[in-house]
C-alpha cells in the first residue's frame, strides 16, 4: 500500500515537473522566435529612393552634370554668375517607400577638359537646404561645427564692419527671443544730428504765414527689428520712418523675418525708397515708401543697435541665421557654429571666412550640433510628407577674401568677360549624392 502510494506521488511531481518544463521550453522558444522575426523584419526594411525620377535601390550614390539655376533678380539680369550671387540646384528626394533613417552627402565638382565647358577659379559649394526642416546645413571649414542656434544675454554684440552705401538691402533673420524683459534691438545702426529747418509757420498775433527757423532732430536707422518687450510686439524702423509697422510676439518661438528695401528712379527722375516686410515668408507691409536713408555712415551691428546716441538695447535671442544683402550680392551670410579647438562659440562669415565671437562682456551660448543631413521618414517632421525638396548652393566667392570686394568686383565687371552669362559660358557641375543608413552616434 505504501509502496503504491508512493508511486502515485511519483507521478505527480513527474507530470507538474513536465509541465514546468514544457512551459520553459515554450517561453524559451517563444523569445527566441520573437528574436529571430524582429531581425528579419530590420532586414527587409523598404529602401527604395527616387532622386530626381531616378530609382536608387541597391547602389548609394547617384551621380549626374547639372547646370546652376538661378533665383529672379532685378540687379542682375539672366543666368549672370557674378562675385556674392548664389545660384542653386534642385534635387527632389522622394522617400515613400524608405522605412529607415538615411543620411545625405552632397559633393559637388567642376567639369573640366569637356567641349564647351569652362572651370573658373573661386567657386564653391555652399551649403544646402532642406525645405521640410526649414534648416540650412552649411560647408563650413572642417575646425568649426555648425550649432542649431546661438544664445545671448544682453551682454554680446558683434560689430561687422559693413558701412552700407545704398538704399537696396534685404535682410532675414531667424530668431526666437530667449528672454522677455527689457526693451531690445536684434542689431542694426543709427545715426542721429540736430538741424535747422526753414518752416512756414502762422503768425499767431497776425494770422500771416512766415518763415521760421526750427530746430529738428533727425534720425536715420537702418536695424532689424526692435522688440518692445513691455507690449509684446515686434517693431520696424527704415531711415527716418520710425515704427512703421509692428506685429505680436511670442516668447521661445522662432520667426523668420524679412526686410527688403529699393530705391527706384521714375520717368521723371524722382527717387522713390519703399520697404517690404515679411514674416514667416507671409507678406506683412508691401512696397511701402519709407523717407531719410539707410546710408547713415554707421557699421552695422549684430545683438545690438550701433546708436549714435547709445541706445544700444542689446538683445537676448536665441539667432538661427541672419543675411545681409546688397543688391542681391551676399554681403553678410552668418553660420551659428564653434570653434573646435577651444571651444569658443560664434557666427561664422561665409561670404569672407571670418569667425566672429562675442565682442561683448560675456560669451555665447550655444544649441545642439548640426552634424548631417539626416532625413527620417518616421520622424514628425517628414511621416506625412513623403518627399524633401533639397536645394544645394553654390558661390562664386571673392579673391581676396575682403567682403568689400564682392560689390567692388561686380560694380567693375560689367564690360568684362567676368560677366558670366549663357552667350560666353557654359558653367557644368558633377553632383554625387551618396546616401546610407543613418545610425546615431
Amino acid at each position: 500500500m505504501k509502496s503504491k502510494t508512493k508511486i502515485n506521488v511519483l507521478r505527480i511531481l513527474f507530470t507538474i515537473s513536465l509541465i514546468i518544463c514544457l512551459f520553459l521550453i515554450s517561453t524559451t522558444y517563444a523569445r527566441y522566435r520573437e528574436q529571430v522575426d524582429a531581425n528579419y523584419m530590420s532586414s527587409i526594411k523598404r529602401w527604395k529612393l527616387i532622386v530626381n525620377n531616378e530609382i536608387i535601390r541597391e547602389k548609394e550614390s547617384l551621380t549626374e552634370v547639372v547646370s546652376p539655376q538661378f533665383d529672379e533678380s532685378v540687379y542682375v539680369s539672366g543666368d549672370m554668375f557674378v562675385p556674392g550671387r548664389e545660384a542653386f540646384l534642385d534635387m527632389n528626394i522622394d522617400f515613400s517607400n524608405v522605412d529607415v533613417p538615411f543620411s545625405i552627402d552632397l559633393a559637388l565638382e567642376q567639369i573640366e577638359d569637356e567641349e564647351n565647358y569652362n572651370v573658373l577659379p573661386d567657386f564653391e559649394y555652399y551649403g544646402c537646404y532642406i525645405k521640410e526642416y526649414d534648416t540650412n546645413y552649411y560647408n563650413i571649414p572642417d575646425e568649426y561645427q555648425q550649432v542649431e542656434y546661438i544664445e545671448t544675454n544682453g551682454t554680446q554684440f558683434i560689430d561687422t564692419g559693413i558701412i552700407t552705401d545704398t538704399n537696396d538691402i534685404e535682410t532675414t533673420i531667424k530668431f526666437a527671443l530667449a528672454s522677455t524683459e527689457g526693451n531690445m534691438w536684434l542689431g542694426g545702426s543709427e545715426s542721429y544730428e540736430k538741424t535747422t529747418v526753414i518752416e512756414i509757420q502762422e503768425d499767431q498775433e497776425t494770422g500771416e504765414e512766415k518763415e521760421v527757423e526750427v530746430e529738428k532732430e533727425i534720425r536715420n536707422y537702418q536695424t532689424l527689428p526692435y522688440i518692445d518687450n513691455t507690449n509684446h510686439l515686434m517693431k520696424f524702423y527704415a531711415g527716418e520712418t520710425h515704427a512703421f509697422y509692428a506685429e505680436t510676439i511670442q516668447a521661445n518661438k522662432f520667426y523668420k523675418v524679412e526686410q527688403k528695401y529699393n530705391e527706384t528712379e521714375d520717368d521723371e527722375g524722382k527717387i522713390n525708397k519703399a520697404v517690404s516686410i515679411y514674416i514667416n515668408d507671409e507678406a506683412k507691409y508691401d512696397n511701402r515708401p519709407f523717407y531719410g536713408t539707410l546710408k547713415n555712415g554707421r557699421s552695422f551691428w549684430v545683438f545690438a543697435n550701433n546708436s549714435e546716441t547709445g541706445d544700444f538695447a542689446p538683445c537676448s535671442i536665441k539667432l538661427k541665421e541672419l543675411k545681409y544683402v546688397v543688391s542681391d550680392l551676399i554681403t553678410i551670410d552668418l553660420v551659428p557654429c564653434y570653434r573646435k579647438s577651444d571651444g569658443v562659440v560664434g557666427l561664422y562669415e561665409m561670404a569672407t571666412g571670418e569667425f566672429f565671437s562675442s565682442q561683448g562682456a560675456e560669451p555665447f551660448l550655444k544649441g545642439e550640433d548640426i552634424k548631417k543631413v539626416v532625413i527620417d521618414p518616421n520622424s514628425e517632421e517628414y511621416k506625412r510628407k513623403k518627399n524633401a525638396h533639397v536645394k544645394a548652393f553654390i558661390k562664386w566667392v571673392d579673391g581676396d577674401g575682403t567682403t568689400e570686394s564682392l560689390v567692388d568686383e561686380y560694380n567693375n565687371m560689367q564690360d568684362t568677360d567676368y560677366a558670366l552669362n549663357e552667350e560666353n559660358i557654359n558653367l557644368k557641375y558633377k553632383a554625387t549624392l551618396t546616401f546610407e543608413q543613418y545610425i546615431e552616434e
